[in-house]
């Protein structure tokens, strides 16, 4: 496997957590987020971006679910593959940052689900902060 990026030591001390909530409650998370996003008007945030004249071929559209509710918007696809797909990129970028984000990398304190591995961290994070 190719060599990993390598360490630079920040001139500053770090604190770094991360939360594990499993692949099929982090998914379910990921559905509800963007259906959530639906409801508070995204595609209405998309078809003015559209009217503006923003085409969907600039870097700043290809944000995860922009080109997908852009496509729809203009006849490509149907709001409910639009959906579907960006509800899937989104699942996949959720893979690569866990690949990025190993479990094995000793700089990280890992913690496990939202609620009380939330709790956790925060603890965490006050008491490393609050050491002498």
């Amino acid at each position: 496997s190719p060599p990993g990026p390598e360490r630079i030591t920040p001139p500053f001390d770090q604190v770094v957590v991360g939360l594990d909530l499993g692949r099929e409650r982090l998914y379910r998370r990921i559905d509800e987020r963007v259906d959530a996003m639906l409801s508070a008007g995204w595609l209405e945030e998309v078809r003015g971006l559209l009217d503006r004249g923003y085409g969907l071929d600039l870097p700043s559209m290809s944000s995860l679910g922009y080109r997908e509710l852009g496509l729809s918007l203009e006849g490509g696809i149907s709001l409910e593959e639009a959906v579907e797909t960006t509800k899937r990129r989104t699942r996949r970028f959720s893979r690569q940052q866990r690949a990025w984000f190993r479990a094995t990398d000793e700089q990280i304190r890992w913690f496990q689900g939202a609620g009380d591995g939330l709790d956790g961290a925060v603890d965490h994070v006050k008491q490393t902060v609050s050491a002498p």
